[in-house]
C-alpha cells in the first residue's frame, strides 16, 4: 500500500536525514516520490524552531493533510529550554538531568499544545514526532563514530565530522552544503544499520516506534 509523508522540520538538512530514515524504515512501501518537504519548502526557505512552532500554531498542518497521509514533525531538544519553548533539560523538582526518553515525552507534549487538542484528535495517528536528543547530528554518530561514542548526545556535529575525516569522506557534514547531510545519512536506507543506530540513540528508537504504528 503506497502512502505519502510530509516533513516539517527545523531545516532542510534535517529533512534530508529524515527522508533517508523513512526510506530505510518503510523500505518497499515508500519511495522518494511519496516524501514531501513541507517546511522548509525548499533550500532557500528559512527554517528554525520558531518557524516550525508558528507553522503548527497557525494550523498549516491542516493544509498539508489535504495532500499527505502523514506528517513528520522534527525538532531538536537543544533548543527546548529557550523562552517560548520552555521545556527544560532538567527536572524542575529535583534539578537532575532528564533521561532522553523523558525529555522526548515532554517535548511531544509541547508539540501537542502547539497543534492543539482538537487537531490532535482530528488527525490522530497521522503525526509522527521526530524529537532529536540533543540534535539530529547525534543520530548520525553511530554511522560514523567508534561504538563507544554511539550513544553520544553532545558535540555530535564534531564527532560525525571527525569520523568522516578518518573515513576520508570528501564532503563532511556542513550546514551550508545541505546535500552533505543526505550523503552522510544514506546508510539509514539500510534497515539493519538503521536499527543498529536506533538501539544506540534512544530518541531515534522512539521515532522508529512511532513509524511502526503506520498501517
Amino acid at each position: 500500500m503506497s502512502f505519502s509523508v510530509g516533513i516539517v522540520a527545523e531545516g532542510v538538512t534535517d529533512q534530508l536525514v529524515i527522508q533517508n530514515i523513512l526510506l530505510g524504515h518503510f523500505r518497499d512501501r515508500l519511495g522518494e516520490q511519496g516524501i514531501f518537504f513541507d517546511q522548509p519548502p525548499d533550500l532557500s526557505a528559512h527554517g528554525g524552531w520558531e518557524i516550525l512552532r508558528d507553522y503548527l500554531r497557525h494550523g498549516r498542518h491542516r493544509d498539508a493533510f489535504q495532500f499527505r497521509d502523514y506528517l513528520v514533525i522534527q525538532i531538536d531538544s537543544d533548543v527546548s529550554h529557550q523562552k517560548h519553548f520552555d521545556v527544560p533539560h532538567t527536572d524542575p523538582k529535583t534539578g537532575k538531568q532528564l533521561a532522553p526518553a523523558e525529555l522526548v515525552t515532554r517535548i511531544h507534549q509541547r508539540l501537542g499544545e502547539w497543534i492543539g487538542p482538537d487537531d490532535l484528535r482530528r488527525y490522530a495517528g497521522r503525526f509522527f514526532f521526530a524529537v532529536c536528543v540533543h540534535e539530529l547530528e547525534c543520530w548520525l554518530v553511530p554511522l560514523w563514530e567508534d561504538p563507544r561514542h554511539h550513544t553520544a548526545t553532545t558535540n555530535c556535529t564534531r564527532r560525525v565530522q571527525q569520523g568522516q575525516h578518518r573515513a576520508k569522506e570528501k564532503r563532511p557534514i556542513n550546514k551550508l552544503e545541505a546535500r552533505s547531510y543526505d550523503e552522510a545519512s544514506r546508510d539509514f536506507r539500510k534497515p539493519k544499520l538503521l536499527k543498529q543506530a536506533a538501539q544506540a540513540q534512544t530518541s531515534l528508537g522512539l521515532f522508529l516506534e512511532q513509524l511502526a504504528t503506520a498501517p
